[in-house]
Order: C-alpha cells, then sequence, then structure tokens
C-alpha cells in the first residue's frame, strides 16, 4: 500500500477560507486545544462512526484529519481488509497524523496533504467522514458534489461539526450573547450544521438523520476549559477586526470571571451535530 513520507512541512496551498496573510504565515497550530476538544468529544464521535456504519472491508475517506485522532477509531473498524484514506490539507498537521499512523502501525491507513480539491483521491468510497472540517470549506455545495462522484451508489457522507446555537451560561452573561452575534459575522458557515441538508440535497444525497449532542457542565471540567479556550481564542480577533468593541470584550471577560467563581453557575456547551447522507 502506497504510504506518504512525513517530511518536513511547507507552506499550505488551501482552498479554505484564510487571507493571503494567513496562507503565507499560517498561525501555530493550537495541539493543546485540539487535544482538549477531543478528550470533551471523543466518545460521542465513537458513537457518530456506529451510526454511520463504518464496518469491515470498507474504504473509507477522512476529511480533515488533523492530529490524527479518528484514524485509530475507522481503522479498527475497517479491518485489515479496508482502507482508510485520511485528507488534511495542513501539511503540518498531516505530517502529525503520518506520525501517529506509523507509531501505531495503522497499515490499512493512507494520509494525503494538498489543495482540498485537486488532492481529493479518486473513489468510489463506501463511507466518506467529514470531521470539524467542512465549515472551511468556500463553496460547501461544490465540496458536496465533488464528493457525491466519489461515494459509491448507496454509500454514506457523515458531517461532524458544531452548531454554535446552544451554547448559554448560567447565571446569565449577556456580554456572551454579544460575542456569539459577532462571532457569526466572520464566515459564511457558521450557521454551517443548520444549511448543511439543503446543500446536501441539492447535491445529489437522500438526508438520513441528524444526530446532535450537548454537555453541561461546571467551571473546571474539560468541557467548560475547551469553551474557555475557544472565547479567549475568538475574541481578540473579532476586537481586532472591528466586529467587537474592547468595552464588551472586557465585559465577557470579568462575567465570565465571575462565573467561574460561583457555586451555581452551569454551561451549556455549543452542540456537536452529525448528519448522515446518503448516495441516492
Amino acid at each position: 500500500m502506497e504510504h506518504f513520507q512525513p517530511q518536513e512541512p511547507e507552506t499550505p496551498a488551501l482552498t479554505t477560507a484564510r487571507d493571503l496573510a494567513e496562507v503565507l504565515t499560517p498561525p501555530p497550530i493550537d495541539r493543546d486545544g485540539l487535544v482538549l476538544r477531543d478528550e470533551v468529544w471523543g466518545s460521542e464521535t465513537e458513537e457518530f462512526l456506529d451510526r454511520l456504519l463504518v464496518g469491515p472491508g470498507q474504504r473509507v475517506l477522512a476529511l480533515g484529519c488533523g492530529l490524527g485522532f479518528d484514524l485509530p477509531r475507522l481503522s479498527r473498524r475497517v479491518g485489515p481488509q479496508g482502507e482508510v484514506c485520511a485528507l488534511e490539507p495542513d501539511p503540518r498537521l498531516a505530517f502529525e497524523s503520518q506520525l501517529l499512523v506509523d507509531s501505531l502501525r495503522l497499515r490499512n491507513v493512507r494520509v494525503l496533504s494538498g489543495m482540498v480539491m485537486a488532492a481529493l483521491p479518486p473513489g468510489p468510497f463506501d463511507v466518506i467522514f467529514s470531521s470539524w472540517f467542512l465549515a472551511q470549506i468556500d463553496n460547501v455545495p461544490c465540496f458536496l458534489r465533488q464528493l457525491r462522484q466519489r461515494i459509491s451508489g448507496a454509500g454514506r457522507l457523515g458531517v461532524l461539526d458544531l452548531y454554535p446555537g446552544g451554547l448559554r451560561l448560567f447565571p446569565e452573561a449577556p456580554a456572551l450573547e454579544r460575542v456569539l452575534v459577532a462571532a457569526s459575522q466572520v464566515g459564511q458557515n457558521f450557521w454551517l450544521m443548520g444549511q448543511l441538508p439543503a446543500a446536501l440535497v441539492s447535491s445529489g444525497f437522500l438526508l438520513e438523520g441528524a444526530w446532535p449532542r450537548q454537555k453541561a457542565e461546571v467551571p473546571g471540567t474539560p468541557t467548560y476549559r475547551w469553551v474557555e479556550r475557544f472565547l479567549l481564542d475568538v475574541g481578540p480577533r473579532l476586537v481586532s477586526q472591528d466586529l467587537l468593541e474592547e468595552i464588551e470584550w472586557q465585559t465577557l471577560l470579568e462575567e465570565w470571571s465571575n462565573r467561574r467563581v460561583d457555586p451555581s453557575t452551569l454551561l451549556f456547551s455549543p452542540q456537536l451535530v452529525g448528519i448522515i447522507g446518503r448516495g441516492l
């Protein structure tokens, strides 16, 4: 089986929604954040793969494999007679994924990297699994049509990503609502999971179902720390883009700090939503 050899990462060429400066000087990989995200949602990911019916002997395309956490899960399910093709546009993350694949000796996994549209491997695939990835694509309907051409007759496409509308903090923090409104203006795919069913149907898929999961946690838990990490990352960027006033951001920081030590605080996470489409 062809094997991707780890190389020193080069500047990525992406078709995702990033401006020129970010492409020329890509942001550092938030390794700790990716590890924490998998700690929070790992069991739900396993459950979604069960619903996606990933099984022995299948050929699976994994989109946006990141640090590679899903690759052992997929490898175990397809078995020695199956194959997992993992596509990660960021060569730095592809490098990390390949190191994991090599260390675990996952001989049925192949890691690819490159421009998303150009690097899509030929089908047919029994299952295409997109995890925390599709919201980065500029033209989602066009991309879905490309995926439809690579899926077997009745194969399945599973998309797992966040629907941010469920994020709430109690006692209520009004400044959090303002930050979410500002964040929704950053990219056209903020509400992707709500818009995805229509895009799937228009691209030749039959909508098979949706699967939402949400957590309610207290301060100090992995879920709480994961949401906090997200806010501390996005807030300053919203201020720098004039989508959020500095005073609004400082108000959220104060409210968040107060809730962290309030024994009655309860955080409702964003929803993790899995949507499954099947080839017609």
